[in-house]
C-alpha cells in the first residue's frame, strides 16, 4: 500500500477520484489554454504571419534600413568571399528552422548555400548595430 496524500503522483491520483467536476474543470481550463494558444498546435487566425513579422521587425524594427539596401551589400560581398564551414555550421546550429540541415548539404547545393551565407552577413549586420560597412568587413575576413 502507500499513503495517500504524499506526493504529487499520489495527490492528483486522490483529487480525481474523491472531486471529478474539479479534475474535468481543470482539464477543460487546460484545453482551452493551449487551443487559443498562438504557439499551440494547429493553424489560427495570423499564425502564418507570426514567423514574417518576426523576419520584418529584424530587418526593419531594430535596423531600420531598407532590405534592399542590405541585399545589395551582401551581393557585393558575396561574389568576393565564400564563408568558413565553421561559420556555416554555427549558423545552421544557431537557426531552429535550420536544425535538420546537414553542413554537406549546403556544400553541395548553391542556393542552400547563398541562402546560409545571407543568414550569416545578417547576423553580422546585427552584430554590429546594422553597420553594413563593419559587417561587410567582418564577412570578409572571416
Amino acid at each position: 500500500m502507500y499513503i495517500p496524500g504524499v506526493g504529487s503522483c499520489s495527490t492528483f491520483i486522490h483529487l480525481i477520484a474523491q472531486y471529478p467536476k474539479v479534475a474535468a474543470g481543470i482539464g477543460l481550463l487546460a484545453t482551452i489554454g493551449i487551443v487559443t494558444s498562438p504557439v499551440g498546435p494547429g493553424k489560427y487566425a495570423g499564425s502564418e504571419k507570426i514567423l514574417e513579422n518576426y523576419e520584418i521587425s529584424l530587418v526593419s524594427g531594430n535596423l531600420a534600413m531598407d532590405e534592399t539596401k542590405i541585399n545589395d551589400v551582401f551581393e557585393s560581398v558575396a561574389s568576393q568571399h565564400n564563408i568558413s564551414n565553421e561559420n556555416i555550421a554555427h549558423i545552421l546550429k544557431t537557426c531552429e528552422k535550420c536544425s535538420d540541415i546537414e553542413l554537406e548539404n549546403v556544400l553541395a547545393d548553391d542556393n542552400l548555400y547563398k541562402k546560409v551565407a545571407y543568414l550569416y552577413f545578417l547576423d553580422l549586420v546585427h552584430k554590429n548595430d546594422g553597420n553594413l560597412e563593419k559587417a561587410a568587413k567582418a564577412f570578409l575576413i572571416k
